[in-house]
């Protein structure tokens, strides 16, 4: 595999830790839909990771990377099934969003959102392990 391709991935899944980190910056400050969208953004960037490490790398759009996630990653069953059900609770939360005129997001929605971003960061991180990228 290309330096160039693991060297992105692994920028990946540091902006990853970053948003997760800042994610929960953003819940303790007390504001819980601006925590959830951060976490959003954690995820998405777990998913370019391993996007990065794909042949067919394509687009940086979204809506791009997260189809292609699910066809790669979830359909072709890359990773275990316990990742797989938080990966697509997290899938179609990122795709539904949160919408800018919705209700605040109580604290409890936010905290659940916050440990699937977690715990999905966390397969991100062992399949890198387990790929020779980290």
């Amino acid at each position: 595999m290309e330096d160039s391709k693991k060297e992105l991935a692994r920028n990946h899944y540091k902006r990853a830790l970053q948003g997760l980190e800042q994610s929960n910056q953003i819940f303790y400050s007390g504001k819980h839909r601006a925590a959830v969208n951060s976490s959003y953004y954690a995820v998405y960037d777990g998913m370019r990771a391993i996007h990065a490490l794909d042949n067919d790398v394509g687009s940086d759009n979204c809506d791009d990377i997260v189809s292609s996630f699910n066809r790669l990653h979830i359909i072709g069953e890359w990773f275990e099934v316990p990742a797989c059900q938080i990966i697509r609770n997290t899938v179609s939360i990122i795709k539904c969003g949160v919408p800018d005129n919705s209700p605040e997001v109580s604290r409890p929605e936010a905290m659940t959102q916050l440990i699937m971003s977690a715990q999905f960061i966390s397969y991100i991180k062992v399949y890198l392990i387990n790929h020779f990228i980290l």
